[in-house]
């Protein structure tokens, strides 16, 4: 009898210690009130996480590492600063292995500290690693349809880059030239880069020689994608913008806030 006492409270407390350890979310008390745990295999994954592109508002999570054993179960992911506060969280039922897009409430990736994961209900290991800034600047040779054409093509910074005012109020602006053989060129200016100055922009517009990409939306800010008006004298004009700390200034062409 003894012997049967000592066995049945070895049990219990092994039973114990796994509701202690295990994530409430993969318990299932079956009927008979043994206790089981389900997709333990997800626990032994180690996942790695980033964003797309380095941005003020963004938008999406990608991670690598989820474990074929996980595919189809639930992923909450919340990032945090470092102070402890969650920045934002999203959740994902993912369809392959290997790395898996999470659509998140908007973030600042620059404010990111740690990523926390849960995969079907289990903690995993998740480390947050942030996306490399844009290029100060960059372009691309596209066709008259805007599609890239694979030719060399080069943007160069020619000024002046005039910045003046007081902090809150302070404006701007800047030119650059560009050379491709293509007939067009996509440009990309990281606005808070060097040369121009690195407050914030909350307002950018263009003398109209070289105007926003389709598609491109102010979210992406600080970073600018421009593209040569056919109309106003195409590739050959110099790429002009102006620029102001605060959204409601005025600058001439805006883009940013849209008009």
């Amino acid at each position: 009898m003894a012997v049967l006492c000592a066995a049945v409270a070895a049990i219990a407390a092994l039973v114990a210690s796994s509701v202690t350890h295990a994530s409430a979310a993969t318990l299932n008390v079956s009927g008979s009130g043994i206790v089981t745990m389900t997709n333990q295999a997800c626990t032994t994954a180690s996942l790695a996480a980033t964003a797309p592109a380095a941005s003020a508002a963004q938008t999406t999570v990608r991670l690598t590492g989820v474990p074929a054993a996980c595919i189809g179960t639930s992923i909450d992911v919340a990032l945090r600063a470092s102070n402890g506060a969650r920045l934002s969280s999203g959740t994902l039922t993912p369809a392959a292995q290997g790395q898996n897009a999470v659509p998140m409430s908007s973030y600042d990736t620059s404010a990111v500290a740690t990523v926390a994961v849960l995969l079907n209900g289990w903690w995993v290991p998740a480390s947050w690693t942030a996306p490399a800034p844009p290029a100060a600047y960059s372009c691309v040779s596209v066709n008259a349809s805007l599609q890239p054409t694979g030719a060399p093509c080069t943007v160069n910074p020619t000024g002046p880059f005039d910045s003046y005012g007081s902090p809150g109020s302070r404006q701007g602006h800047g030119t650059f030239t560009v050379t491709t053989t293509s007939a067009n060129a996509i440009v990309s200016l990281n606005l808070n880069a060097a040369p121009l100055p690195s407050w914030a922009k909350g307002a950018v517009g263009t003398n109209g020689d070289w105007i926003k990409v389709p598609g491109y939306s102010c979210s992406e800010l600080p970073v600018l994608r421009l593209y040569a008006n056919p109309s106003n004298g195409g590739k050959g004009t110099p790429v002009y913008v102006s620029f102001a700390e605060s959204a409601s200034a005025a600058v001439g062409g805006r883009i940013c806030p849209a008009p």
